[in-house]
């Protein structure tokens, strides 16, 4: 078997590594992965052992004649104006007999949280863009230690507004907000 793995979530120009973890029993005399480069990513880097196929827009390993665990890392980076869901597509052939890789088939962009001056209060406003429908808590801290939570928010049009207010002389505050898995 063969199983894809990577994080959740992937900030667009920024390095997403992805792994691919097979297991051949001792009766398997070769086996080869190959997977798809998404639309819309660049190739960083191919480890162990792998090769780019960038004519056709795959990566390869193999044909691998080792037995038991093997762990096959690649590199990618999403273009800084991916938007939405990054697709993954690959085969693992095991004595010639082919299948998909199970695991991880696609991957959200994370949000983004930006402190904007709101110029009609003359407060500040958190501003976070996320695929809609995704539930964030916001939370708020003055060491980046102890985090105390501001609001939950659902964000049901992409964008999501959250007007702060400040006192004068209040200390320095540090935001973030942080995904609600809902499964």
């Amino acid at each position: 078997w063969a199983v894809r793995h990577a994080r959740r979530h992937y900030v667009p120009g920024h390095p997403l590594e992805i792994a691919v973890r097979t297991f051949a029993s001792r009766q398997t005399l070769a086996f080869a992965v190959e997977e798809q480069i998404p639309v819309g990513c660049e190739v960083r880097e191919v480890m162990d052992g792998g090769q780019t196929d960038l004519a056709h827009r795959r990566i390869r390993w193999g044909p691998c004649t080792e037995t038991g665990n093997r762990l096959l890392r690649y590199t990618l980076v999403p273009a800084g104006t991916n938007t939405g869901p990054i697709a993954f597509a690959g085969v693992v052939s095991f004595d010639g007999a082919s299948k998909a890789l199970e695991g991880l088939d696609q991957v959200q962009p994370a949000g983004q949280l930006a402190l904007t001056p709101h110029p009609w209060h003359g407060g500040l406003t958190l501003q976070l863009r996320d695929q809609p429908g995704t539930v964030h808590i916001i939370e708020t801290s003055t060491d980046l230690v102890h985090w105390t939570v501001l609001t939950t928010v659902t964000n049901t049009q992409g964008t999501t507004e959250v007007p702060l207010t400040i006192e004068p002389g209040s200390p320095q505050r540090y935001y973030r907000a942080r995904v609600v898995e809902t499964d």
